[in-house]
């Protein structure tokens, strides 16, 4: 005979008789601000403001199944008289419906309606902001500078964010058809104080009509990760009335967001490669059988983990399992669920550039450009590691540097093996959770130019209207990044998301109460390397066109608005990277919707 246990079957079906999948969405929103400035006798000025909002979504997803219900609807028997019901009397009391998945449309309506269930969500955020400052151009010494009065601002703030995301009860407990998906629920609080000085150099004098010094500063304490502290220093110089130059260096930070922090523990099951796999003792030395000296360094290690030991001496070699390799499941979440504190990124950023506005009689008069080159450096960037990352960097696989086994470390702390059974030292769970981990390099050069055309002193004609052209132009020199400490630096810049020069275009024709708008967004070419296909893949240079009318009526108290998006319906397939659910390219960077036209209107009361 067969054991109960080996009568087991898996199967893979497309539950087409329930509903199909889609979700809709109702958000609301709800803001409310009351504030009040004015001036002193002196010239000092000063402003408060209080500042209260929330956005709410309620999401309802169909498509999904209550896996309960399914096992119980498969759980069925055949009667004497022919009929099928449930075996579980209680499910039948419970209005069970046999299911039948063989064959195209062989779910009843009936079953399909028991099976069935849809995933629901909710989420709130909510935001309260108090800020007052003073500000003036003068002090009670009345402190100036010959080129003129120091200006300056003094001020307090104090913000309190919260958010929450609670998903049903199914999808809690992963009883939906997916993994478990958490409630994400946080808040913090920060006051700050912030000031900004304004100091006028040299004024109105030969090759400087203009040099001034710009600075400013904000302490901040935050609730999860305590003080910080950002600041700037601005110089700008105007030799003649046409040009002026500008450089700017900062240092800023990021405190983690509620997400980073506070997100609850998710699960996932994707297949992991332990590097300890194999590992024998010989002669009372760890091995995996050769005698490559990087092979025995992270061996050594291995065995130095008293689990993985424990497998390897009790059977010999540590050998896992076809379920063990399959089966390794895991966590997800805040840096607080997996016991991690998380701290804020810390960025440096310079600039200097230089703005071109000339001012001469005629049609160069209105032209304005500026070109800006940036370089921005972030350490200890937010991110994750990856399950197989932890997993190797523990061991030391691909960091010759790692030569002892520390449970301790940002790598092994993520790792669960079996303590006891039959699987004892085998990966029970490889998390990730929320770190400080990375660093980002980027440079580049900002390019901005606009320039208005008037088309009636053009043509000396009333009634033409006027031209404005716009262009914003981007040259990325660089984008280097390493996803933690000792990964080595890896260069993105020219790949999927991240091209060497992308730009946008517009064309804005107005007269009267009329406004005709056209953009157009270029992307540059790019290149992907899908590694799991051994495919590289090279993206040309796109574009995207959107135009848009609006007319006023009403004492401008009505704007008619109609439009369409994507003109040439231009669509990028980048289905290789294996995208977003739904998606046959990149939506995070291409229009993934296609050409889309629009009409409506806004009244103001």
């Amino acid at each position: 005979g067969i054991a109960d246990e080996d009568l087991v079957y898996g199967f893979a079906r497309r539950t087409t008789e329930l509903r199909r999948r889609g979700a809709e969405n109702t958000r609301q929103t709800a803001r409310f601000v009351v504030g009040f400035d004015g001036a002193w006798d002196n010239g000092i000025r000063y402003e408060t403001s209080f500042n209260w909002g929330r956005t709410t979504q309620n999401q309802n997803s169909t498509g999904q199944i209550d896996v309960r219900n399914f096992q119980q609807a498969l759980n069925s028997e055949v009667l004497a008289d022919g009929t099928i019901q449930c075996v579980d009397e209680i499910a039948r009391a419970q209005g069970c419906v046999p299911i039948n998945i063989f064959g195209a449309g062989s779910i009843s309506p009936a079953a399909a309606a028991y099976t069935q269930a849809d995933v629901k969500f909710t989420a709130e955020v909510e935001q309260t902001v108090f800020n007052a400052y003073v500000a003036g151009d003068t002090t009670p010494i009345n402190f100036e500078l010959p080129a003129g009065p120091v200006s300056w601002v003094l001020g307090y703030e104090w913000r309190e964010e919260s958010s929450e995301q609670l998903p049903d009860a199914l999808s809690q407990s992963g009883l939906n058809g997916g993994n478990i998906t958490p409630i994400t629920a946080g808040s913090f609080d920060v006051y700050e104080f912030f000031g900004e000085l304004e100091i006028p150099l040299i004024k109105d004098m030969a090759f400087a009509e203009d040099l001034t010094a710009k600075f400013a500063a904000r302490q901040s304490t935050y609730s999860t990760v305590g003080d910080t502290f950002a600041w700037s220093g601005n110089l700008e110089w105007q030799p003649v009335e046409q040009i002026r130059f500008r450089a700017q260096y900062a240092e800023a930070v990021r405190a983690p967001n509620i997400s980073e922090s506070f997100a609850g523990l998710s699960e996932t099951f994707a297949t992991v490669q332990d590097p300890c796999n194999g590992l024998t003792v010989v002669g009372g030395t760890p091995t995996f059988g050769t005698t490559d000296p990087d092979d025995l360094r992270i061996a050594a290690i291995c065995y130095q983990d008293p689990l993985v030991a424990a497998r390897t001496d009790r059977d010999g070699s540590f050998t896992l399992t076809q379920p063990e390799l399959q089966g390794t499941g895991g966590l997800v979440g805040g840096a607080i669920a997996g016991g991690f504190d998380l701290k804020e990124e810390e960025a440096t950023t310079t600039t200097f550039g230089f703005v071109f506005n000339p001012d001469y009689n005629g049609w160069i008069e209105p032209l304005v450009i500026s070109v800006d080159y940036f370089q921005i450096e972030i350490v200890d960037a937010i991110g994750t590691l990856g399950r197989n990352t932890s997993l190797n960097r523990c061991y030391g696989n691909g960091d010759s540097d790692i030569t002892t086994f520390d449970p301790t470390s940002a790598f092994c702390s993520n790792i669960e093996r079996f303590n006891v059974g039959p699987s004892l030292g085998a990966a029970d769970r490889v998390n990730s959770f929320s770190q400080n981990l990375a660093s980002i390099e980027t440079s580049g050069i900002d390019l901005q130019a606009s320039y208005t055309w008037d088309l009636e002193d053009a043509f000396k004609s009333p009634g033409l209207g006027e031209l404005a052209f716009s262009a914003t132009y981007q040259w990325l020199e660089k984008y280097e990044s390493e996803a933690f400490p000792g990964a080595g630096t890896g260069e993105s810049g020219g790949t999927l998301g991240l091209s060497e020069h992308e730009g946008l275009f517009g064309v804005v024709y107005t007269n009267g109460p009329l406004t005709v708008a056209l953009d157009t967004q270029w992307i540059g070419a790019s290149d992907e390397d899908f590694g799991f296909l051994n495919m590289p893949y090279h993206f040309e240079d796109e574009f995207f066109t959107d135009i848009q009318a609006r007319y006023k009526l009403l004492d401008d108290k009505m704007t008619l608005v109609a439009g369409v998006d994507n003109v040439d319906d231009n669509f990028v397939y980048a289905g290789l990277g294996l995208q977003a659910t739904g998606h046959y390219t990149a939506p995070e960077i291409y229009d993934s919707l296609g050409r889309r036209m629009y009409v409506g209107f806004r009244l103001d009361f």
